[in-house]
Order: structure tokens, then sequence, then C-alpha cells
């Protein structure tokens, strides 16, 4: 009988397993391939694990059992290393091979964790009741606790607690029941988590406290970790500070074990808070340097904010001044760099007091704006994610439904063969019954369909009017704006537009595609409609976003500038056949511009760029931005046919439309520059340019 050593290395293992693949069972050589690739795997070697998989696949049709195999591991490793379009197309891949029921319960759950990674909790809940009703059905239950833990993780995270709680006690049972301590670890860490969600604070210290005690047992040393950090942060919610380092304390024991750079981090900050409850300022200053000192090394940026901000804290109490302003910049770049507006709102009040307490009233003055700004951001993300919480709980309630209706369906069926007998002997009744049925169908649907024709129609008028909605209140903003009213009357209709216009298109857009699923339907006219309204909606939308852009004062600097002109420069050419070419300075400094020439400057760039596609018959164009001190130069230079510029711009003079003239008048408004350099067959040449203030 043919003998290996599964615990050698993974290149002997390659080696051997390249020179019997042909002679051994398809199930020893799933246990082999599954051996070298977690070998490759913990020893931190991804690239040697697909290099291994490849080397194999070359060997075999792609219709076997180990083709299926290799597959699966080559999703497995690209999911590991977070290539998560790749993982899931090769899941697909494999599903489409049709494999064995194993086969494709782990293809749904690669996909399903994929999509837990991208924030698709509908479609990862999917899968993962995929899996799990695969594994139900079968007679080996063997991954069924960790499905049913990955379920309770999708529910936690789209706040339905309950039901995550269910599923994370199903899990705890069965990994009970096989007696897997790894697995009953893992469901008590679960379930310790979606107790303290649920403010249970006592029955998520117990959880955790038996998830201690069996991690204990198998020196998991990153769950231990995880365990004694949820402890701590549980008894420092307490108050009780002694008990909450002391655990804090473990876990950083356990990390430095393990190396783990990015977990010792994490848990040096959680010490240092803990010592600041207790009043021990200068331990935890020091515990704050060495989190901050490791985090640089694993270039972790959340970590960094988080430091920085203590620190900078730090010394302001210590009247610091300077120094604290120092840490706060760099907490500041960080946060911006991870989009933590939470963090940048700490950072701008943390420099509002400082240049307050350093009698810098000027600078003060433009954080404490710039905290009002973020502010406002974050209580608008805050209202955003509910709302997106909201749709994914609606969702995946009427999946549930629809499960439970297909389930209802697939009964009446066996029903419905049980009793094929009585049905054949009543034949005539039951198409008599049908006939009716048909006819009552027809009537029903004729009825639907001009009630929802109705329905679009009032729907379109909604649009309409908030069209014209907008654009009375663009007309409004721009007298504002000219009238130069005080920053906080601009942030207000900014605030008020994005809220209650923006609130308004999303919901008709939200409800045009509910009434398009709802109502599918062959008719012409009732896809027409359905279209315009979401064609309407997505176009008021667009033009509302320039017109926040322009009023929001906390985009009255270079920087927004620069970034929008090329955002908007970059999505209007992407989809022309022009070559194109943006040349925009990657370091703007934070200067403070007029917001008439913001306005004009971007205008400006519109017309410029409508010019080139529709009119100059140009296959090239550059778009550049050059900044100098307090200068600035915006230019558009395209191989167009070109024009007369005197020609057409006597031809201008009499008309009405807003070409060159209008540019140039745009600049001149704000004491700015429009040069414009063309002739024909020498394609155009536009520039801008002046000062900011």
């Amino acid at each position: 009988m043919l003998q290996l050593n599964l615990n050698a290395k993974p290149n002997h293992l390659n080696d051997s397993i390249k020179s019997i693949s042909k002679n051994i069972s398809d199930s020893t050589y799933i246990t082999l391939s599954d051996k070298i690739t977690s070998d490759f795997l913990n020893n931190n070697q991804p690239e040697q694990a697909l290099r291994f998989i490849e080397d194999q696949l070359k060997q075999f049709n792609h219709t076997s059992k180990r083709c299926h195999q290799l597959l699966k591991l080559q999703a497995k490793v690209n999911y590991r290393i977070k290539n998560y379009t790749m993982a899931n197309a090769l899941a697909d891949s494999l599903l489409k091979l049709k494999p064995d029921t194993f086969q494709i319960i782990d293809a749904y759950r690669i996909k399903g964790q994929v999509c837990f990674r991208v924030d698709d909790y509908l479609n990862a809940i999917e899968n993962f009741l995929k899996a799990r009703n695969l594994i139900l059905k079968s007679s080996n239950k063997n991954g069924l606790d960790d499905v049913l833990g990955n379920l309770a993780s999708c529910y936690q995270t789209i706040g339905l607690l309950p039901t995550a709680l269910t599923f994370a006690q199903e899990a705890l049972a069965i990994s009970r029941q096989a007696n897997d301590t790894a697995s009953m670890c893992n469901a008590y860490l679960n379930l310790g988590n979606i107790n303290k969600d649920i403010v249970e604070w006592d029955e998520a210290e117990i959880n955790y406290l038996a998830g201690l005690a069996l991690a204990k047992q198998f020196t998991d040393k990153q769950v231990l970790v995880y365990l004694y950090s949820a402890l701590g942060t549980i008894e420092r919610t307490k108050g009780n500070t002694t008990t909450a380092l002391q655990y804090q304390l473990n876990a950083l024991s356990e990390a430095q074990f393990i190396s783990n750079n990015h977990l010792i981090a994490g848990v040096l900050n959680n010490i240092a808070n803990t010592l600041l409850d207790a009043g021990k300022t200068a331990e935890a200053k020091a515990y704050f340097v060495k989190a901050n000192s490791l985090a640089k090394e694993t270039a972790d940026n959340r970590n960094l904010a988080l430091t920085n901000i203590s620190l900078g804290f730090l010394a302001t109490e210590e009247k610091h001044f300077e120094l604290s302003n120092n840490y706060l910049l760099d907490a500041l770049t960080y946060s911006k760099q991870i989009n933590n507006l939470e963090y940048i709102s700490q950072a701008m009040i943390g420099m509002y007091d400082n240049y307050k307490a350093m009698n810098k009233p000027a600078q003060a003055l433009y954080y404490y704006e710039m905290y009002n700004v973020y502010h406002d951001s974050i209580l608008n993300e805050q209202n955003k994610n509910k709302i997106n919480k909201l749709k994914i709980k609606f969702e995946v309630a009427e999946k549930e439904k629809e499960f439970l209706q297909k389930s209802a369906s697939q009964k009446v069926k066996a029903d419905t063969e049980i009793e094929r007998q009585k049905i054949i002997r009543n034949f005539s009744v039951v198409i008599g019954m049908l006939l009716l049925f048909i006819t009552i169908f027809i009537w029903m649907r004729y009825l639907e369909r001009t009630k929802l024709n109705y329905m679009l129609l009032e729907k379109n008028e909604i649009i309409q009017a908030q069209f014209e909605s907008l654009q009375a209140t663009q007309n409004e903003l721009v007298l504002t704006e000219k009238q130069r009213e005080a920053q906080s009357v601009r942030v207000r209709i900014a605030r008020d537009i994005h809220d209650e216009l923006g609130a308004g298109l999303t919901k008709i857009t939200l409800l045009s595609g509910l009434l398009r699923k709802k109502f599918e339907t062959n008719d012409a006219e009732t896809k027409n409609q359905l279209q315009r309204i979401i064609e309407n909606s997505k176009s008021v939308s667009t033009s509302l976003n320039e017109i926040v852009w322009a009023v929001n004062p906390s985009n009255d600097s270079a920087e927004s500038l620069a970034s929008y002109l090329k955002i908007y420069a970059d999505h209007y050419l992407e989809d022309s056949q022009i070559n194109y070419t943006l040349h925009f300075p990657e370091d703007i400094p934070m200067l403070p511009i007029n917001p008439e020439l913001k306005r004009n400057v971007f205008l400006v760039l519109k017309e410029s760029l409508n010019n080139t596609v529709k009119y100059a018959n140009a296959n090239k164009v550059v778009v550049s931005f050059e900044l100098s001190n307090n200068k600035f130069k915006l230019s558009v230079n395209d191989n167009g046919k070109g024009f007369d510029h005197e020609e057409l711009t006597i031809k201008q003079n009499g008309a009405s439309g807003n070409g060159l003239l209008n540019m140039k008048h745009r600049m001149e408004q704000v004491n700015c520059m429009l040069n414009i350099t063309s002739s024909p067959g020498n394609g155009c040449m536009i520039e801008a340019s002046g000062t900011f203030y």
C-alpha cells in the first residue's frame, strides 16, 4: 500500500505529488493538495501556492475531480491575498463545471466571503444560505458551524442582531456536538461580539471567558489576542481599569509572541486609553508613542491617525500647542488617506483649541468652520449608513420571503403529484376553473398596467417639478453668491439642497427601480416611462452635485478646485473618441479662493471641453492645471480643425450664444485673463490665468 508523509515540507510534498499523482486515489490527492496549499499559506508564501496549483492544473482534464479541487484552492488563495475579483470569478468557473456537492458548497462559501469583504451583504447571505442548505441535505455536516458563523457575522453587520444571535447559537451547538475546540472558540467569540452589540455585557463576558478557556487549550494566539482585548474593553466600560489593564497586557503578550505588529499597535492603543482612564498620563503617553512607532513600520494609517490624535490632545493639556499642532496635522493626513470623517473632525477641533489658546483667531476660525463642515458630513454619513442598513434589511426580508414562497410552491407541486389521479377524474372542472382564472388574471393585469402608467405619469410630473425647483434654487444660489452672504448661509443652503432635493431624487430613483422590478412587463409604453424617470433623475442628480460643490464653502480652496476639475474632465472625456491627457499637480496647498472665481474657472473648463468634443473634430486633447504661489493657469489644448479667432469673435458679438466671448467675460468678472490661440487647421489652445485673491 502506498505510504505518504503528510507532515513533509511543502516543496517535498510538491515533488512527491508530481511523481505519484497518477497512482493515488482522488481522495488522497485532495488531501495532499489541501495540505500543500495550507502549508504555503501558513508560511506566508501565497505566490508559491499559486505556482504549485498552476503546475498541477496542466496535468488534468478540466472535467476531473482533481481539476475541480485545484480551482477551489486557487480561489481560496486569491481570497487570502485579497484578490476578490479573481476569487469570485474562479468560484463561478467551478460552479459552471458542476463538480460534486462538497466542491459546490466550498464555491458558495468563497463567494459569500468575497461578497462580505466588499460590503455586498445581501449576496453574501444568499451564498452562505445556499451552502448551508446543501450541507443540510448531505450526510456529511462538516463545515456547517463555519457557515452558520458566517451568516451570524452578516446579520450582525446589517443590524439584524436577533437573527445573528440565533445563527451564532446554532453554530456553537454544532461545534459542541462535534467536540471541535477551535470552532467552539470562534463561536464563543462571535456570540460575545453580538451580545456586546445588544448591550448584554454580562452575557458577552461569559461568552468571552468560555472562549478564552478553550483558546488556551489549543493555543491559537491570534484568537487569544481578540478575546483578551474584548474582555479588557468590557471591564473598561464597567470602570474596572485595573482588571481591564491586566487583560490588555495579556493581549499584548500574545500579540508579541506571534510578532504581529498590526495587532500589537492596536493593543498598545487600548492600554494607553485605559491608563488615561486611570489618570496615569505619563505612562499612557509612552504607550501611545510605542503604538505610533509600530504603526509607521507597518504603514497602518488607522492606528497612525488614532495615536497622533491622542498625542496631540495630550500635548494640548501640557500647553505644548505647537507640538500638538504637529501631531494633529499628521493625524489629519492619515485620516484623509483612510477617509475617516470622525478622525478628521477630531483633528480639526483640536487645532481650533490650540490656535484659540495661542491667540490666533484667524487660524482658529478657519479650523472651527472646517470642523463644522466635517461634523455635518459625519451626520449625513451616519444617516446614509442608517438608510443603507434599512435598505439591506428590507432586501434580506424580501429574499427570505421569496425563499419561503419558493418552498411553499415546491410543497404545492408535491401535493399536486399525490393528487394527480383526482385531478384527472375532475379534468373538465379544472379546465373550466383554469380558463376562468386566466380570464381574471388577464383583466387584473390590464388594470394593473393602467394603474402603473398613471403612477408613472405622476412620478414624471414630480421629477419635472423637482427640476424646475432646482433651476429656481440655482438662480437663488448664484444671486446669493454674488451678494457675498456669510459662509454659514452657504453651508445651510448646500446642506438643504443635498439633504432635501438629493433625498427626494434618490427616493424617486429607488422607487422607479422597485416599480420596474415589481411590474415586469413587455409593454413598451411602461418601459419607456420607467426609463425616462430614471434618466431624468440621474440628470438632475448630476446638476445637483455641481451646484452643491459650487456653493459649499468647504470647497473654496485650490485643492478642491483642482480635484473637481480633474474628475470632471476625466469623466467627460472617457466616453468620447478623443485621446486625452490630464496634467494636474499631486500636492496642492490648502489655499482659500474666491467662490465666484472657483465657479467661473469650472464653467470655462466645461465650455472648452464641450467645444472640443462637439465642434473641433479633434483626436487629441491635453488639459493642464498649474499652480505657482497664489497664481494659477488652466489650459485646454486640442489638435482639431481650429478656427479664425477674429472672425468668430465678430460673429459672436452679434449673437446671443455663450461661447468664447462669454468665457472671456467670466474671467474678466474675477479680474483674470482668458487667452485663445487658434487658426484654421492648427487646433486651438484656451488658457485661463490669474490669482486666487
